[in-house]
């Protein structure tokens, strides 16, 4: 869209950005005293190279805050995926959570902080609630871990933000570094799990069946499919039943180095945000749509972990 000046009645409000409106919304307040049934809204382009037709949906929504929808249910209940067919050779999927339950407006973006509890079986779902409303009193460690092997650019952002953690105070193990290996005892005792890498629907690194017991940990896997199936099989959803309190992943293949994970992170762990509120933010933020589309979150998004160290320099990628 082109630069405009916004008017409700003649009275100004603000200017559009240069972007599409479809990847990017753009809100205005309205004062009290302007609020009728008689509002008429009107757009003057401010550059030549703005001017032409355009088309615009303006819908009034009342200001509120810390909106917050929590999605309990498996996938055969309430679907989180859904085919739009083939896209380089591979099958592509679209997350609902975000792009569609989430999404009010439908301009491809959330308007709510949303997140998925589901699990293999009820006592998955039964366990997480547990574990979810009782995290505060349950002791967390302060240990991290960075694993990254087949592409420099992720080695180079492990070794980053491995570092930016470190200086604030956690204890961190990097382990990044072409064609290694990774072990499922490398998960044991972590508050944050950070893989960026090539997966599967049952890999991340390690087999689905080596993931050992967690400790209330927060996943993020940079990765293809690890959320892409519903089974025993499934990566994410074994992280969940093991003891996993967030998982972030791909519902089908994807593009690594997806600055979601990142700018979550970021979040999360340098401006203290709920892991809802941080996903969200950063799904709406991060402009590349065709690389977001396909990233979901299984937590409670209201959860807000209170990180032991805030970040003393926000993540760079």
């Amino acid at each position: 869209m082109g630069n405009c000046s916004v008017y409700l009645n003649n009275n100004f409000l603000g200017n559009t950005d240069r972007v599409s409106t479809r990847m990017k919304k753009k809100y205005f307040t309205i004062p009290d005293n302007l609020v009728n049934k008689n509002m008429e809204i009107k757009m003057d382009c401010l550059t030549s190279s703005s001017k032409g037709y355009y088309y615009a949906t303006v819908t009034l929504i009342p200001q509120l805050e810390d909106i917050y929808l929590t999605i309990i249910a498996a996938p055969n209940a309430i679907p989180y995926r859904e085919y739009k067919g083939k896209k380089s050779g591979y099958s592509n999927y679209q997350a609902l959570d975000q792009i569609v339950y989430a999404d009010l407006f439908d301009d491809l973006t959330p308007d709510i902080y949303t997140g998925r509890i589901q699990g293999i079986t009820i006592s998955d779902v039964s366990a997480y609630v547990s574990r979810d409303l009782f995290y505060d009193q349950i002791s967390r460690t302060n240990n991290i871990i960075f694993m990254a092997k087949s592409f420099n650019s992720m080695v180079d952002s492990a070794k980053i933000r491995s570092k930016i953690f470190e200086e604030a105070g956690y204890n961190v193990k990097c382990h990044a570094e072409l064609e290694t290996t990774f072990k499922g005892d490398e998960w044991k005792n972590n508050h944050l799990i950070s893989y960026q890498d090539h997966g599967g629907s049952s890999y991340a690194g390690i087999s689905y069946s080596s993931i050992p017991d967690l400790n209330n940990s927060i996943i993020f896997n940079d990765a293809c499919l690890t959320c892409s199936t519903y089974n025993k099989y499934s990566f994410c959803n074994t992280a969940i039943r093991k003891g996993a309190i967030a998982h972030l992943g791909a519902v089908c293949v994807a593009w690594t180095g997806n600055n979601i994970y990142r700018l979550t992170m970021n979040g999360i762990y340098y401006e203290n945000k709920t892991l809802g509120k941080a996903f969200k933010e950063a799904y709406c933020n991060y402009g590349f749509y065709n690389s977001r589309w396909m990233t979901t979150l299984f937590s409670d998004p209201t959860l807000n972990i209170n990180p032991s160290h805030i970040l003393k320099e926000p993540l760079i990628k």
